[in-house]
């Protein structure tokens, strides 16, 4: 048998940490399927290196195929037309309209924090193979306050 000791010792100065229950989920750890979450917070960031902005969603998971009980933060990035059209589509469905995309924003922002929602998560490959974790919202939840519109 060959002698790996000192592949060992270096890699025993390593610190293995294998992933913590407590980690924040990514869109990448969820399984496929339709998941029930509640809305904690919505805010928008400003993302320099891409020079535009990133709707973030931070929900805890209700039900669905795992991770029951974990938060999860997901963005939309908002750097083409047709992604700031899908966010406004997803909004449309939670039940909001507004006369502009920005008002939609701002009652998103106010209205849905504490709100239950209905989420598909899908992955889908390229033609180039990239892997995309697609995350969108369809419906709020019965057994929350209706949303007043």
């Amino acid at each position: 048998m060959s002698d790996y000791s000192d592949f060992l010792n270096e890699m025993g100065q390593h610190k293995y940490e294998p992933a913590a229950a407590d980690r924040p989920l990514r869109a990448e750890d969820l399984e496929d399927g339709i998941y029930v979450a509640r809305i904690t917070t919505i805010a928008p960031r400003r993302v320099e290196s891409l020079g535009g902005w990133c709707w973030d969603w931070t929900v805890v998971i209700k039900s669905g195929p795992g991770h029951v009980g974990r938060a999860m933060t997901y963005g939309t990035l908002l750097t083409s037309e047709y992604s700031k059209n899908r966010l406004g589509l997803e909004l449309e469905r939670l039940g909001l309209k507004a006369e502009s995309f920005s008002a939609l924003l701002n009652l998103a922002m106010e209205m849905l924090p504490k709100q239950t929602i209905e989420f598909k998560k899908s992955t889908t490959v390229s033609k180039q193979g990239k892997t995309y974790h697609n995350i969108d919202a369809q419906s709020v939840v019965g057994g929350d306050p209706a949303l007043p519109f």
